[in-house]
């Protein structure tokens, strides 16, 4: 279908075009209001250096360099299952993901926890935030690291509150509505050209000839009938002696004398 024709039919159709995309907007918007949302809350770490090396008088953000490698270890070993196994048992239906902040040359570590429940979702993170400072000892336990060469770690940003996140729901609405208009453009077309094809079939039976009043056709078109002959229609002019075509012949002596008679003369 072309684009004009789509508009015609669109215009003449308007009622259907309309009343689908208010059906369709109206359920993108119910979507995007009861969908339940994600809960998201973000909290960063910062990998401090050792005191031996910054010294009692020295300043620790000074020598943040170098400690990349270590936050990549820390990152993954705070990711192993057996990590995030142990915060996600404790709360139902949340993800805990840990990440360097890429954005940034500082060792930063990044822990984001999501969830069905804002409650259960700080709750979470304070329980993540706790696994990672534990691998980071044992990290350096494993190595036996002294305890003034360790690396250590503060809080950047502690979430307070959990923000809701609607991505998914206003997914969910956009593919409804977009779905449902392209449906609702299908559906008119489909409308406007059934309704064409009966208004045209119906001009086209109008211009059909009808047959005039009073005449009666047989129930056999285009049959040709015998017309009588003239001795059916005039049995006293047919020869004498010769009945009549159509008329049963009487035996002679079924007859009067007289007529019999008058045929021997």
């Amino acid at each position: 279908m072309h684009l004009a024709d789509t508009l015609r039919s669109i215009w003449r159709r308007w009622y259907i075009f309309l009343l689908g995309l208010v059906l369709s907007f109206g359920l993108a918007g119910a979507a995007a209001v009861f969908i339940q949302p994600n809960y998201e809350a973000e909290g960063t770490l910062l990998l401090m250096p050792p005191t031996g090396v910054v010294g009692p008088e020295g300043n620790p953000y000074l020598y943040l360099g170098g400690m990349t490698e270590a936050l990549d270890v820390l990152v993954r070993r705070s990711n192993a299952p057996e990590s995030v196994e142990s915060v996600e048992e404790r709360f139902t239906g949340l993800e805990i993901v840990s990440s360097p902040d890429r954005t940034t040359s500082s060792p930063i570590l990044i822990i984001t926890v999501t969830g069905d429940n804002a409650d259960d979702v700080l709750k979470a993170m304070e329980v993540g935030r706790t696994v990672v400072l534990r691998n980071l000892d044992a990290m350096q336990n494993e190595l036996e690291v002294p305890r003034s060469m360790r690396i250590g770690a503060e809080d950047l940003v502690i979430p307070l509150e959990a923000t809701a996140n609607r991505k998914l729901a206003l997914q969910f609405a956009i593919l409804i509505a977009a779905a449902g208009s392209v449906g609702t453009l299908m559906f008119t077309g489909f409308i406007d050209g059934q309704l064409l094809a009966r208004a045209k079939a119906k001009e086209e039976a109008g211009k059909q000839p009808k047959p005039p009043k009073g005449r009666k056709r047989g129930k056999r078109e285009n049959t040709v009938t015998e017309e009588p002959d003239g001795a059916d229609l005039f049995p006293q002019d047919s020869p004498a002696g010769e009945p009549s075509r159509g008329q049963p012949t009487e035996p002679a002596f079924d007859r009067p004398d007289r007529v019999r008679e008058g045929v021997q003369s």
